[in-house]
């Protein structure tokens, strides 16, 4: 696919030196490499390039020693001032590069290209490409590169499949189409290994993670009424399998969208003492972006998969979110 806005991208690439890449807070498969996979690219052309996190990166998204990426924790701290140009991927807003949604303010004259596939993105680049259609931000990646007839190597090609694989729950959710496994065969052709990703994401967690799951899977109730699952997880409980509970080995896909009689599934967790992160899956094609909306700055994502974080005090937070889990669910079923 030739996106329009591929040119203007290329054109700002080529007339910047220093440029920025960065990964959303919590960061998952897609995030990572989509980041990554660019990183290599803009390397081969001889940018100067670096990768920051404002938030740790879980090893099993990684594909090369050393890693690229710079983990820093403060992000109003970190100069963006001297980059030429940022190019943000799978981010739908500034504030989701922060675990703890902190504002950002770009310098007036820092270049932003927007590389993303969520339909809530908020646009805030020099140049958006913004394709909700697509079930990755990997899957744009790759078609960027073949619209500049770039070559993809290796290493690539494994982080582009990564994001792919990450953000389509192993092609179970809804957004996979035709063409993600045109792409899915032409990235194993060069070289990506299948097997081995979905090994590293779906089968190589540390006993503690499943320790972290029996925590969700005790806590969690049903609404039968309002037909959804949730589960509420306070921040002393959460700091026993703090080290586990990473975005990208929660497993609470699995268990959120797949009880039968329910339309979603609602995950609560106090990752820090007065901030609440919710995660929602959609069974049945309910839209819970809507609900992750309808709970303030930093609410969005996808029809089947959203989240949001906030801050508030832990059960006030929690009773914020069913009561507005049970408006929505209300209004759908009036």
């Amino acid at each position: 696919m030739n996106y329009k806005e591929s040119k203007k991208i290329w054109g700002l690439i080529r007339d910047s030196k220093r440029i920025l890449l960065t990964l959303h807070s919590s960061p998952d498969p897609d995030s990572a490499g989509s980041a990554l996979s660019l990183y290599y690219f803009l390397k081969k052309l001889g940018k100067e390039v670096e990768v920051v996190s404002f938030d740790n990166v879980h090893e099993n998204l990684l594909f090369a020693k050393p890693s690229p990426i710079k983990v820093i924790e403060d992000v109003s701290k970190f100069d963006f001032s001297k980059y030429d140009l940022y190019i943000s991927t799978d981010t739908q807003q500034p504030g989701l590069l922060s675990p703890f949604r902190v504002e950002i303010k770009f310098p007036k004259k820092l270049k932003i290209v927007v590389i993303d596939h969520h339909p809530t993105n908020l646009k805030f680049g020099t140049i958006n490409l913004v394709d909700s259609g697509r079930v990755a931000t990997a899957e744009i990646i790759y078609e960027l590169l073949k619209n500049w007839e770039m070559e993809i190597p290796k290493i690539m090609a494994t982080y582009i499949l990564s994001g792919i694989i990450g953000d389509s729950g192993g092609f179970r959710f809804p957004g996979t189409s035709a063409r993600t496994f045109e792409i899915v065969s032409e990235l194993t052709k060069l070289g990506a290994d299948k097997d081995m990703i979905m090994f590293r994401q779906y089968n190589n967690n540390d006993f503690g993670v499943l320790k972290y799951w029996g925590l969700i899977l005790r806590k969690m109730k049903i609404d039968r009424k309002n037909k959804f699952t949730y589960y509420a997880i306070n921040y002393e409980e959460f700091k026993k399998y703090a080290d586990y509970a990473s975005s990208s080995t929660s497993g609470t896909d699995v268990f959120m969208n797949s009880v039968l009689g329910t339309n979603f599934g609602i995950g609560m967790t106090e990752k820090k003492k007065g901030w609440l992160s919710v995660s929602l899956r959609s069974r049945t094609g309910i839209d819970v972006s809507k609900i992750a909306r309808a709970l303030g700055v930093g609410g969005g994502g996808h029809v089947f998969a959203a989240g949001a974080k906030f801050k508030m005090p832990y059960e006030e937070a929690v009773e914020k979110v069913l009561l507005v889990a049970r408006e929505m669910s209300n209004a759908k079923n009036s």
